[in-house]
């Protein structure tokens, strides 16, 4: 606190610990701030967007389609109405003056969404754990080498998270709960001693 007439200093002080705890999930070197999965793929996601919108633009068409008709001054307006007559679309010999507006292909939107939706679940690590749901036949043997290829995967974001956030936060609830007298007491040889404590990790992704 500051006294801004004189600019003399009142009081200082602050935290015994660092409130806040912020992970970066990936970093590139001699990066500040680091990425998200969604901002590393915002591209394809912004292009399934785009596609969504063709689809939908699509489907609606081939649901409700175009009608093209002969224009040869008896046909009067079409009505879509479930069980309705439309006097005029067809010739004395039964051949139709009504077609339908060809519309493009909607399995082909469907495929390019797929390819971009692909990118996206790499990206956030829902193929990586779909393994072993699509396979739920494998052997014991084979289901314990996908967890072990999926930790090797899985190693830089599993450290990162814990060097960033998980173990600034224990620490700062450990000083919390400190300051506060509500950890055990220490046992004197311990005090003795010096020691400190030590984090250690014990959740699938870090047994992985």
């Amino acid at each position: 606190y500051i006294l801004i007439e004189s600019k003399d200093l009142l009081r200082e002080w602050g935290y015994d610990s660092f409130p806040y705890a912020i992970a970066r999930y990936t970093q590139a070197s001699g990066e500040v701030y680091g990425r998200g999965p969604a901002q590393m793929v915002l591209p394809a996601i912004k292009v399934l967007n785009e596609e969504k919108k063709d689809v939908l633009k699509q489907a609606h068409r081939v649901l409700d389609p175009v009608l093209l008709t002969h224009d040869d001054g008896q046909l009067g307006a079409m009505s879509l109405k479930a069980g309705a007559l439309n006097p005029g679309g067809v010739n004395k010999d039964g051949k139709a003056l009504v077609h339908v507006l060809p519309t493009g292909n909607i399995v082909i939107g469907e495929k390019m969404m797929d390819l971009e939706k692909a990118i996206i679940n790499d990206a956030f690590l829902v193929t990586l754990f779909q393994i072993l749901v699509d396979t739920p036949q494998m052997t014991a043997t084979e289901v314990l080498e996908r967890a072990h290829e999926k930790g090797m995967l899985l190693a830089p974001t599993a450290g990162r998270l814990q060097a960033e956030f998980l173990g600034p936060l224990i620490e700062r609830e450990v000083d919390l709960l400190a300051r506060q007298g509500l950890l055990p007491r220490i046992p004197p040889i311990l005090l003795q001693a010096e020691t400190e404590y030590k984090i250690e990790y014990d959740s699938p992704i870090s047994r992985m």
